[in-house]
């Protein structure tokens, strides 16, 4: 497409330290999102469950407010296309079939590395 870069920067190095401290964010929807001054925002939310006198209540809760440039919501798409990916069944082989590295080559689309068969994205 026209608006996909053809090159990526090269990723800078994880910090370790504060890669270890960041949160875990578990979420159930994404129920808001858009455009603002060419800032992408995405809105998600998790259901929990709350105690009200004698019953339990489900409600919905956000649980983070996600901001981002043009190109890192094109990292998160990319990286939302992998998990599709991943997530595809896939046709299972005999044992003496395994997995060969040698077949499969890691494309950068977005910043994101995705190991492919080779060609299978063009």
């Amino acid at each position: 497409m026209a608006n996909e870069p053809t090159t990526t920067a090269p990723l800078l190095p994880l910090a370790e330290i504060s890669s270890a401290m960041a949160p875990i964010i578990y979420f159930d929807a994404a129920p808001n999102f858009g455009f603002n001054n060419g800032v992408a925002s995405l809105t998600l939310e998790a259901v929990v469950y709350v105690n009200v006198g004698d019953q339990i209540r489900a409600e919905r809760r956000v649980v983070a407010h996600l901001r981002m440039t043009p190109g890192a919501f094109a990292n998160l798409k990319s990286a939302i296309n992998g998990l599709e990916l991943a997530a595809e069944p896939t046709e299972r082989k005999p044992a003496n079939e395994a997995w060969n590295p040698a077949l499969y080559s890691c494309r950068f689309i977005g910043g994101v590395g995705i190991a492919t068969p080779d060609g299978a994205l063009g």
